[in-house]
């Protein structure tokens, strides 16, 4: 569980368990169990300096290099957000999860949005003539 910086809204992804245990094995050791990178004392700022060097630890080991840009770790929020959007879920679900707005979310991610393609495929489908339609629609 966190609280979003811009909105301040809390936000909590569940991880699967793998994932999880990853995390712990390669967290900074502390002695509070709620955080996987920090104590809970100490400044935030501290906290972002420790967890980026655990990331950075994570994707070598990952074997993920600088040149494939995996060092931003935005880039996890953004795939986090067009997997679910790709896998059907609700934009509205994905803003929540993210701490956004629905616009934003539309502005960042509407592409990934599954009903929406079906939607405008759909669409633009409709407007073929009937015989062309049918053909195309099997395909």
């Amino acid at each position: 569980m966190l609280r979003t910086q811009k909105t301040g809204q809390d936000v909590f992804v569940p991880l699967p368990p793998d994932v999880a245990d990853a995390l712990r094995s390669q967290a900074t050791k502390n002695s509070n169990s709620r955080y996987f990178f920090w104590s809970g004392n100490g400044k935030a700022l501290s906290a972002v300096s420790s967890w980026q060097r655990t990331l950075r630890k994570v994707l070598k080991d990952a074997r993920v290099s600088k040149g494939q840009n995996m060092m931003i770790a935005h880039r996890f929020r953004d795939t986090l957000a067009t997997e679910l959007l790709a896998n059907g879920v609700p934009i509205e679900d994905v803003a929540a999860i993210l701490g956004n707005s629905v616009k934003v979310c539309e502005k960042h991610y509407s592409a990934w949005v599954k009903a929406r393609q079906v939607r405008l495929t759909d669409r633009v489908r409709a407007t073929w003539p009937k015989q062309e339609r049918k053909l195309k629609a099997v395909s």
